[in-house]
């Protein structure tokens, strides 16, 4: 459901921010003392749940492998929408990887529905943009043909959550085929404004950069598996403070906020066009969310004690000055006053603690390489 897709993003104990006129930041001793006397001062988190097993658990970590084919396809697709695509004109058949343009309209039961006709649309064959059998069904036709594929949602399509497992009926016709042109050392150097001068050179950056994201995805994936089962096999066992509850249900509300602010929408618009629910929806769903976020915390502030795990004032003050540059706060003042502290110190001391699980797991690779 997309709500609760929605929902788990806002659970999250994520940071809003906001952009600012960037400056020079230092944390004195006394913002510290502002951070540590949060909502933790009266809560003993081992009072409340019970670790379970948290040393020696079993990970797979992602490949993190590029291959050759990784790179050309990043080529193509960081290269190619810089190119401009030329009509083809010695055939009139489409192909795989041709980009055609098309006219289609979609209708379920007989009856057209909202988003599912276009004109004049480009359309790459095999980029996955469209449902399962579209693109393939229109590969052989030819410029002129006007067809019908009778295809099914998926059972799982958030774009349209009505649409879902629903026979459609596509009418398209297919009004001109277009490619790219070749790639060419000069090509590189035009879309990239003389920066990269051979298609080699830009190679090797995308390369680079894929094994770059490549780790710190695997390690994401990892750190999460891992804390995963840290929750799992942890049990609560009193019921959680209300005042914990509360902070983790005014974190959900004012995360929704400025998702809705970042859409350029009121609350109210948001709620009913994005995440498809009234406000009376919203806030029974948010105490669910904030159990499981309450519970995370708990096991997380427990964990941390059991193995001695702090974050001290030298580490606190290197974070938020990273932040306060990073999304160019004015001073550490101003990035204090428009974040939560108390979820800030949680997602620093989150960082440390996934890295001591990491260090006590048995961590297994896809690839058998690292």
């Amino acid at each position: 459901m997309k709500k609760r897709l929605v929902f788990a993003v806002l659970a999250l104990t994520c940071l809003v921010f906001s952009g600012c006129s960037k400056s020079e930041a230092v944390v004195s001793g006394n913002e510290v003392s502002q951070v540590v006397n949060g909502v933790w001062e009266n809560i003993k988190a081992e009072d409340y749940v019970e670790l379970g097993q948290y040393k020696g658990l079993e990970v797979t970590r992602l490949s993190t492998i590029i291959s050759d084919e990784d790179v050309e396809a990043e080529l193509r697709d960081s290269v190619n929408s810089l190119l401009e695509a030329e009509e083809v004109k010695d055939r009139d058949t489409v192909e795989n990887g041709d980009i055609v343009n098309i006219d289609f309209e979609g209708k379920v039961d007989g009856v057209a529905f909202e988003g599912g006709s276009s004109e004049d649309f480009d359309l790459t064959i095999g980029s996955g943009m469209f449902i399962e059998g579209f693109e393939k069904g229109l590969i052989g036709k030819k410029v002129g043909d006007k067809t019908e594929l009778n295809l099914t949602f998926p059972e799982y399509y958030p774009n349209n959550e009505s649409l879902q497992g629903k026979p459609v009926v596509f009418t398209v016709s297919v009004n001109s085929i277009k490619s790219l042109p070749e790639l060419t050392d000069e090509a590189v150097k035009k879309v990239t404004s003389g920066e990269y001068g051979t298609i080699e050179e830009y190679k090797k950056v995308i390369k680079d950069e894929l094994e770059k994201n490549a780790v710190e995805y695997a390690d994401s994936a990892m750190y999460i598996d891992l804390w995963q089962q840290v929750v799992d096999n942890s049990k609560v066992k009193a019921d959680i403070p209300t005042e914990l509850l509360e902070m983790k249900k005014d974190t959900i509300k004012k995360n929704a906020e400025a998702y809705a602010k970042a859409y350029g929408m009121e609350w109210e618009d948001y709620l009913t066009n994005v995440m498809g629910i009234t406000q009376k929806e919203f806030e029974e769903e948010a105490v669910g969310y904030a159990e499981e976020g309450a519970k995370e915390s708990l096991v997380l502030m427990a964990l941390a004690k059991a193995e001695g795990i702090e974050i001290s004032q030298d580490e606190l003050s290197k974070a938020m000055k990273e932040y306060v540059e990073k999304y160019e706060y004015g001073s550490v003042q101003e990035f204090m006053n428009s974040v939560n502290m108390d979820d800030f110190k949680e997602y620093i001391l989150m960082s440390k603690v996934q890295e001591f699980l990491a260090d006590e797991a048995v961590i297994k690779t896809e690839d058998s390489v690292e």
